[in-house]
């Protein structure tokens, strides 16, 4: 078998695999029930005295039925450690440490605890573990 033929070969399953992930890929997460879970989201924010986002279909678009990103991030131990280095020693060459309000992550939090709230005591230990600024306006 010549190389052009192994190339056309890998090319058409990758084209294959192309068309297959387009058509099944979910443009839309702001389905009733994440909506739902959105509008729970930003109730939670209210009652803790966090700004509030101005739109559940937004929240939902970000992190549908499931948290998605802060929910893997949490169940991640190789993600939880890369969090943490960005927090405490700004991470890789020429980024400097974050200076977080611990307002924040209440917020993250509360995230964990609406959308993954098995995740929730591993999320408080995380963030007990860490040192924050109180930040003041100036």
């Amino acid at each position: 078998m010549s190389h052009r033929a192994i190339y056309w070969a890998v090319g058409g399953v990758l084209a294959v695999l192309l068309v297959v992930a387009l058509a099944t890929w979910t443009y839309n997460k702001a389905t009733a029930e994440a909506v739902g879970k959105a509008n729970q989201l930003i109730s939670a924010f209210e009652s803790a005295g966090l700004p509030t986002p101005k739109s559940p279909e937004r929240v939902a678009q970000v992190l549908g039925n499931d948290g998605g990103e802060v929910c893997q991030v949490v169940g991640s131990d190789y993600l939880e450690g890369y969090v943490k280095t960005r927090l405490g020693v700004g991470g890789e060459f020429y980024f400097r440490p974050i200076i977080v309000d611990g307002r924040a992550l209440e917020g993250a939090a509360l995230i964990v605890k609406t959308y993954c709230p098995e995740k929730a005591p591993r999320v408080d230990e995380f963030i007990n573990g860490l040192n924050t600024a109180q930040l003041t306006s100036n």
